[in-house]
């Protein structure tokens, strides 16, 4: 992994201009490469946001970020592969499997979370096998852009006190 980089920029819009790379993203409003330019240097200077690119080789694939609130002890965690033929691979697990030990080792966190739509089957599967827990699901949470309906989305977490 590495920082954020508005060289990247292009490839970054690339990806979330893919429908198939965002169907279960949050965010689908499409952009414009100089908005994109805009958002990496807002990522770059923000103190409640860590923003790396993933990197296989000297190939860029996807992004993760972390999100710290309540006194950097709550991390929320995002992440997306961007480039398809990277899918099912295991990188976001690997990449998963760092950022849990950094979330509780080095940021001290109590707590790490995140948000899934809950047709990301594959997501889900993943997350589950890395220890998060099924906190709740909220129905008709997000409109979805891509498949035009209200999804439901499910609220997981890991907790460190309920870690070996």
């Amino acid at each position: 992994m590495r920082s954020l980089d508005v060289k990247l920029a292009a490839v970054y819009l690339r990806w979330i201009s893919d429908r198939e790379v965002i169907k279960y993203l949050m965010t689908q409003t499409p952009i414009t490469l100089v908005k994109e330019k805009q958002w990496v240097v807002k990522k770059l200077k923000d103190k409640t946001s860590l923003d790396w690119t993933i990197w296989v080789g000297a190939r860029p694939i996807g992004n993760v970020g972390l999100r710290l609130s309540e006194g950097g002890k709550v991390v929320n965690i995002g992440i997306f592969i961007g480039e398809k033929d990277a899918w099912g691979l295991g990188f976001a697990t690997e990449t998963f499997n760092l950022l849990i030990r950094y979330v509780f080792t080095v940021l001290k966190a109590a707590r790490l979370e995140l948000t899934v739509h809950t047709e990301n089957v594959r997501a889900v599967k993943c997350y589950e096998s890395l220890g998060f827990k099924l906190e709740g699901t909220m129905r008709d949470k997000h409109y979805n852009l891509i498949t035009k309906r209200l999804e439901d989305v499910m609220m997981m977490s890991i907790i460190k006190k309920n870690i070996n």
